[in-house]
């Protein structure tokens, strides 16, 4: 999974706090981007939680939105869909 959710707060310079599952283990990065919680659990969200808040001088609102530039423009799609089609043609 890749939510929207995730996206759209990384264009605005938001870090996420998740789980880490499906595609927000593979683009959040612990005190870059946002914060993954070690395990599926209350407790484990309530610590990220915590983390974050407690060190909201780590993110750079302008470094996640060069993230989300970076790895979700429509620019980015479109080379990915392009990828796609090819390899079905081949």
């Amino acid at each position: 999974n890749l939510p929207n959710t995730m996206l759209e707060s990384f264009a605005t310079g938001t870090p996420v706090i998740s789980f880490a599952a499906g595609g927000m283990k593979e683009h959040i990065e612990n005190e870059f981007n946002g914060m993954l919680a070690e395990e599926i659990s209350a407790v484990s969200l309530a610590r990220a939680i915590e983390s974050l808040l407690a060190n909201t001088s780590l993110y750079k609102p302008h470094e996640i939105k060069t993230y989300a530039e970076k790895h979700f423009s429509l620019a980015k799609q479109a080379e990915g869909y392009m990828k796609v089609y090819h390899n079905l043609l081949n």
